[in-house]
C-alpha cells in the first residue's frame, strides 16, 4: 500500500512540473500561438495621424505620413500631370477630414482655393490638428494635416 501511495504521489507530482513546464513555454511565445505581453515593457502609442492614414491612405500614391506620424499629407495631382485630378485623393481628403472631426466648411474652402490665395492655414486645437493647403491648376490640390496636440 506505501509504494502504491508513493507511485501515484510521483506521478502526480511529474504531471505537475510537466503542466507548469508547458504553461511556462506558453507564456513565453511557444506551444499555441498566443502571445502574451510583458507588461512592463511599454508599446509607444501610434499616433492619430498614422491611424488614420493607416485607415485611408495605405497603398495609395497621393498620400505621405511622417515616420514620426506627426504630419499626413495628400495631393490630388501628385505626379503634376497637366488637367488632372485624382478623384481617389480628393475622396481620401473629405474622408481624412471626417475622422479628425473636423467641419463641413473646411472641405468646401479647400476646394474653393485658387492660386492666387496662396497657401491656406486652419488650426483646429480642439482637435489638436492644423490644416495647410494650397492649390495650383498645374499641380492640383495639396493638403498638410500637423498633429499639434
Amino acid at each position: 500500500m506505501k509504494k502504491s501511495r508513493f507511485f501515484t504521489i510521483i506521478m502526480l507530482v511529474v504531471l505537475l512540473l510537466f503542466t507548469v513546464s508547458l504553461t511556462s513555454c506558453d507564456l513565453l511565445g511557444g506551444g499555441n500561438g498566443i502571445e502574451i505581453k510583458n507588461p512592463l515593457v511599454t508599446e509607444p502609442p501610434t499616433p492619430k495621424l498614422t491611424k488614420i492614414y493607416n485607415l485611408y491612405c495605405t497603398g495609395s500614391s497621393c498620400a505621405e505620413v511622417g515616420n514620426d506620424g506627426s504630419y499626413l499629407s495628400i495631393d490630388t495631382n501628385p505626379y503634376n500631370i497637366e488637367d488632372y485630378v485624382d478623384s481617389k485623393a480628393v475622396t481620401l481628403i473629405g474622408d481624412v477630414n471626417d475622422a479628425l472631426e473636423l467641419p463641413d466648411y473646411l472641405m468646401n474652402e479647400m476646394l474653393h482655393t485658387t492660386a492666387m490665395m496662396g497657401r491656406q492655414t486652419e488650426n483646429f486645437e480642439s482637435q489638436g490638428i492644423s490644416v495647410s493647403w494650397s492649390y495650383h491648376p498645374d499641380n492640383g490640390l495639396q493638403v498638410t494635416y500637423k498633429d499639434i496636440g
